[in-house]
């Protein structure tokens, strides 16, 4: 398990990785999974962490391993979902 600062360091590390538009699909899935169990904006990455996922299984249909990634965002969702529901916002995330 992750201590505070080791999360928070992977968290930048994510989104300083997500900023940068040439990433391959499934590194910008990643950064987004892992962005969805921050405390900023974790509704709108999980949301974009599923719709990659899906995307590329269905240039991939075949692909376990991504399959089991989109389940493991899916989860990741429904989660942010539900946090969103009752704080009834998500926070902004700064740079």
């Amino acid at each position: 398990m992750w201590d505070r600062k080791q999360k928070d360091a992977a968290l930048q590390r994510a989104y300083n990785l997500y900023l940068h538009a040439e990433l391959p699909p499934v590194i910008r899935a990643n950064c987004c999974s892992l962005l969805s169990t921050g405390e900023s904006e974790y509704l709108r990455f999980a949301q974009e962490a599923v719709e990659l996922y899906t995307e590329m299984i269905k240039m991939e249909p075949g692909h376990s391993g991504l399959l089991e990634l989109l389940q493991s965002a899916q989860m990741l969702l429904k989660r942010a979902e539900r946090d969103t529901a009752t704080q009834g916002k998500c926070t902004v995330i700064r740079a």
